[in-house]
């Protein structure tokens, strides 16, 4: 029979371990955390200005509300038809590498009409910054760059605003103040994180899942992150507005049925959704350039024309 002594070392050492346990589920939760924010942060730009356009300007300005300094350039085009284009990249990537062949995609812009702004979002590139949290807080960016764009005189009724995957989500976070943007147009993106991040977590930091629920944690406390983030919601508090949607047919890191789901949430006949045999994230760009711009470059001049401009 067990003494009372030898209990109480039992339930001594459990709890001990149990401690232990605690401690480096909280450690090891804290440290993914931070790492995951951070991934990819301020990769270096492998592009110059130079190489993309030739008449451009270096340019800087405050995200809305928390005023992070932002980077970025502003390319004109020589056609000077008034009209205007936001390019917003991915995740992990920055202005020189949109993750749809950026210097291509913004050169084919600038050769249409378009002077276009392309910078790094909070944290990546040149752009101040220690953290991203996959669209949420990236929305105040896109609300700087149209806020500057607005500022340097760019009507935005004949404006268009196009992210791929971290970039579509921020934008659709913000559409409600995007309101007066002739066109939105979303590459890639996801209708909710939390799923998301389920499936990056586990992919990116390698831990099993169970980590998950504490590493979300520690993103909500320490980073911003919001995990209950949902672009879809903000595709349907805006039935008025025709968004594009593309997306690759066998995209897997982001499931191509997130933009079903997006473009169902729209009520407006306008809104499309284009799907692109045989590419993966991100890629529809540079697997059918012509469509893609064709597709891109249609929609914006049809919603150009319905506000009249």
């Amino acid at each position: 029979m067990v003494s009372r002594r030898s209990s109480l070392r039992l339930a001594a050492g459990a709890l001990a371990l149990a401690v232990v346990l605690v401690i480096a589920y909280v450690a090891i939760c804290l440290y993914a955390a931070a790492t995951l924010s951070t991934t990819g942060a301020h990769q270096p730009l492998t592009a110059s200005a130079g190489s993309i356009g030739v008449n451009w300007e270096d340019v800087s300005f405050p995200s809305r509300s928390d005023r992070i300094t932002l980077r970025g350039w502003l390319f004109h085009s020589s056609l000077r038809n008034g009209r205007s284009a936001i390019l917003l990249h991915g995740f992990t990537a920055n202005r020189t590498d949109q993750g749809f062949d950026e210097p291509a995609m913004t050169r084919a812009f600038i050769a249409a009409g378009y002077d276009t702004l392309v910078f790094d979002f909070r944290s990546f590139g040149l752009s101040d910054g220690k953290g991203f949290t996959l669209g949420w807080t990236e929305g105040r960016d896109v609300l700087g760059a149209y806020d500057y764009m607005r500022s340097r005189g760019y009507d935005p009724h004949r404006m268009a605003v196009l992210g791929v995957s971290m970039g579509a989500e921020s934008m659709l976070g913000a559409a409600e103040q995007l309101s007066d943007v002739a066109a939105l147009i979303a590459d890639s993106a996801y209708a909710n994180l939390r799923p998301i991040l389920d499936l990056d977590i586990t992919r990116y930091s390698g831990l099993p899942g169970f980590f998950n629920p504490g590493i979300i944690l520690a993103g909500q406390l320490f980073y911003e992150l919001n995990p209950d983030f949902r672009p879809v919601d903000h595709v349907r508090a805006l039935p008025q507005r025709a968004f594009l949607f593309l997306v690759g047919a066998i995209d897997t890191f982001i499931p191509t049925a997130n933009s079903y789901e997006l473009k169902a949430a729209s009520t407006n006949p306008a809104t499309r959704l284009v799907v692109f045999d045989g590419s993966k994230h991100a890629k529809e760009f540079q697997n059918h350039t012509t469509l893609y711009l064709s597709t891109v470059f249609g929609f914006i001049d049809q919603q150009i024309a319905a506000t009249g401009t």
